[in-house]
């Protein structure tokens, strides 16, 4: 995995080598993500990046269903652990803990394999983290670094 660095403007227009983010390989199926250079665990808000980058349609997919597959562990888990302060036994409560776990595994496998962002010390530029290095080469190609 590389970093690069990229304009914000070639990011929300979409004008970026017809590569894979992630792979490499010739891909000219634009999808949009979002992207907040400045999010930590501290601080979640931040601002928002409207990206458009080339990405495999399966990726995004599952990207969506890592997302929902998620949110329903953190419920299940909420509700189990619900369950066990009223009264349901201390079986709940290790059911609990299992969703917890699965659910951070889940976000963990899910951010590696999706695309992230740090602020640049350029304005009007972010670096992208965890892309292909062929993609990287073609895009400091494209602005002749």
């Amino acid at each position: 995995m590389a970093r690069v660095r990229v304009r914000i403007d070639d990011l929300e227009r979409g004008d970026l080598p017809a590569l894979s983010v992630k792979t490499g390989a010739p891909c000219a199926n634009p999808v949009a993500i979002v992207l907040r250079p400045e999010q930590t665990p501290w601080s979640p808000l931040g601002p928002r990046i409207s990206a458009i980058l080339p990405l495999e349609a399966s990726r995004a997919a599952a990207r969506r269903l890592f997302t929902r597959v998620t949110w329903a562990l953190l419920v299940a888990a909420a509700a189990a652990f619900v369950a066990a302060l009223t009264g349901a036994g201390s079986a709940v409560l290790l059911l609990a803990g299992a969703a917890v776990v699965a659910y951070g595994t889940l976000v963990f496998a899910g951010e590696l394999r999706w695309i992230g962002s740090k602020p640049s010390p350029v304005v009007g530029e972010v670096v992208l983290t965890r892309v292909d290095r062929a993609f990287a080469r073609a895009v400091d190609e494209q602005y002749g670094r």
